[in-house]
């Protein structure tokens, strides 16, 4: 069995400030690698309290810098939302960063506030999910492949 933990920096109610969210959810995900975990996970949402992780990317750039060992997971990174070539060169960097320790998950997203919010039409998800994952995966196919050559 595997198992992994995630860190996804709630603050319901605006409780707590932001900088405090970040610096206790932070010190958990320190706790992962060395308490014998197999993954590190977080997830993309935005303009709300209820997860305040914005780039699960960068979230995994930063714990591949901090780790050694343990896997590095997005749940999800919402790809109607996010430009497919750009996607696909951000994961093959934190992977290679990382020696390959990336697990990428990828969603279409379901929050009316967060399309709202980039001004995509909800009704469009599934159609601009499914375009931008093809592209995405060919993209990361090539990058990997330039730079391992």
């Amino acid at each position: 069995m595997k198992v992994g933990g995630a860190v996804i920096f709630q603050n319901p109610m605006n409780e707590r400030s932001d900088y405090e969210v970040y610096q206790r959810e932070l010190k958990i995900g320190d706790m992962y690698e060395p308490l014998g975990f197999d993954s590190i996970w977080s997830v993309e949402h935005h303009f709300d309290d209820y997860t305040m992780c914005p780039d699960v990317l960068q979230f995994l750039t930063y714990y591949a810098g901090r780790t050694k060992t343990i896997q590095l997971g997005s749940m999800v990174v919402v790809m109607p939302w996010h430009d497919p070539m750009r996607v696909a060169e951000q994961v093959s960097v934190v992977d290679h960063q990382s020696n390959g320790r990336v697990i990428l998950g990828l969603g279409r997203g379901l929050a009316r506030i967060e399309f709202e919010g980039f001004r995509v039409p909800l009704g469009e998800s599934r159609e601009r999910f499914i375009e931008s994952t093809e592209i995405a995966a060919c993209g990361s196919r090539k990058r990997l492949l330039r730079i391992r050559r």
